[in-house]
C-alpha cells in the first residue's frame, strides 16, 4: 500500500481512507460499483498503478478461474490484452513464481495446482 500512495503522491492514511477496504481479515482494494465492480485504479483499459500494483494483480491472469478450462482462458484474453495472440510470452518461471507467492500469502485459496509440467 505505501509503494502505491507514494506513486499517487498521497499520504499512507489518505490512501487506506480513499482506496481500502477490510474484508475479514484482509485488506482489499476498493472496487467500483458501476464497470462490474473493477479495481478503483483500472481506468480506460490500464492501471493507474501498474508499477506498483499488488501480488493479486501482477499475478493476473494466472487465477485458478482462468486457468480451469481453455474456455475460461480464452474469456479472460478478451479483456486482457496481455494474454490474446501476439502478447509477449510470460517465462514458466515467472508464472511459477506468482503462484508460489500466491500458495504462501493464501494457502487456503491456492488457485491451481503448482506442477512441474
Amino acid at each position: 500500500m505505501m509503494r502505491m500512495a507514494h506513486l499517487l503522491n498521497i499520504q499512507l492514511p489518505a490512501f487506506k481512507r480513499l482506496y481500502v477496504r477490510r474484508v475479514g481479515d484482509r485488506f482489499s482494494l476498493v472496487q467500483k460499483k458501476s464497470q462490474n465492480h473493477s479495481c478503483v485504479f483500472y481506468q480506460d483499459r490500464q492501471c493507474k498503478v501498474y508499477s506498483e500494483r499488488p501480488l493479486q494483480c501482477r499475478s493476473y491472469p494466472f487465477w485458478r478461474e482462468n486457468l480451469v478450462s481453455r474456455e475460461s482462458w480464452e474469456r479472460t484474453a478478451e479483456e486482457c490484452e496481455g494474454i490474446q495472440s501476439g502478447s509477449p510470452l510470460v517465462p514458466i518461471e515467472t508464472i511459477k513464481h506468482f503462484l508460489d507467492e500466491q500458495q504462501k500469502q493464501h494457502p487456503d485459496e491456492f488457485f491451481v495446482p503448482n506442477t512441474d509440467g
